[in-house]
């Protein structure tokens, strides 16, 4: 969250940050952080991935990248990521 502050730069904006219920967007840490930097977390409702653009590109990774498949590396398997997201 520091560096997506730093990032914007100054603004008299709200900065408005939508999450998933990841147990790491739900950590007491992250939500003191959030309010420190002055930002505001709007959760997504449980269960909806239809809101959540990110769940598109994550199904259609795991269909092109990992289904049916399997790599001998971590490093393979980041390298297929990688040339799937480029």
């Amino acid at each position: 969250m520091q560096r997506l502050v730093e990032r914007i730069g100054p603004t008299s904006r709200r900065i408005v940050l939508i999450w998933d219920g990841a147990p790491c967007h739900r950590a007491t840490i992250a939500q003191l952080t959030a309010a420190d930097l002055g930002i505001e977390l709007v959760p997504l409702p449980d269960y909806s991935p239809d809101l959540n653009p990110i769940e598109g590109l994550w199904k259609w990774m795991r269909e092109e990248v990992t289904q049916h498949r399997a790599y001998p590396t971590m490093r393979a398997l980041f390298e297929a990521c990688k040339v799937f997201i480029v």
